[in-house]
């Protein structure tokens, strides 16, 4: 393949991207979190392939590109794992989530990329987000707060209060 420097870069809706492509490369930045990701447009190479994605290190969103060389074109694909929803057939969209994590009787909020349906609410993580929230958790439990930071306070409701509807939190 020649080289893909100065080629147009175009979102998988055929919208220009900011990128950086040069040589075999091409870098651009992460549609759900905004972190660099780079590609090579090569056979076998990390975002040639959606057997071969390329991949953000910050939140694991996968990519794949396609290379027109007669348009002068790189097409950037995001590849979601899912395009409905396993649980309710519903539409996934990929996007930032927040995600509350519970350890013993301390609790952690997070932002993470998810596959959210659009329908039920199902979100689905990739192995990476949920290595990292057991990870968390067995923090949380065994009190170990490092890298974390507080954020306010966390409250559940008192044994006596006045609405019977509403049961304190475990």
């Amino acid at each position: 393949m020649p080289a893909i420097t100065n080629f147009s870069t175009l979102g998988s809706d055929g919208k220009p991207i900011q990128a950086d492509p040069f040589g075999n490369n091409v870098a651009f930045r992460c549609k759900v979190c905004s972190h660099p990701v780079l590609a090579i447009a090569m056979e076998n190479q990390r975002g040639y392939s959606e057997r071969n994605p390329a991949e953000c290190r910050s939140c694991g969103t996968r990519y794949c590109i396609q290379v027109d060389e007669d348009a002068e074109e790189i097409h950037v694909h995001l590849l979601t794992p899912f395009e409905l929803c396993p649980v309710c057939g519903g539409k996934m969209e990929h996007k930032q989530v927040e995600k509350l994590l519970r350890g013993g009787n301390n609790t952690l909020a997070v932002r993470v990329a998810a596959d959210v349906c659009l329908r039920c609410g199902e979100r689905l993580y990739t192995k990476g987000a949920v290595e990292a929230f057991e990870r968390m958790r067995a923090k949380l439990q065994n009190h170990e707060f490092s890298h974390f930071k507080e954020l306010g306070r966390f409250f559940t409701v008192a044994e006596d209060y006045p609405d019977k509807a509403i049961h304190p939190a475990d």
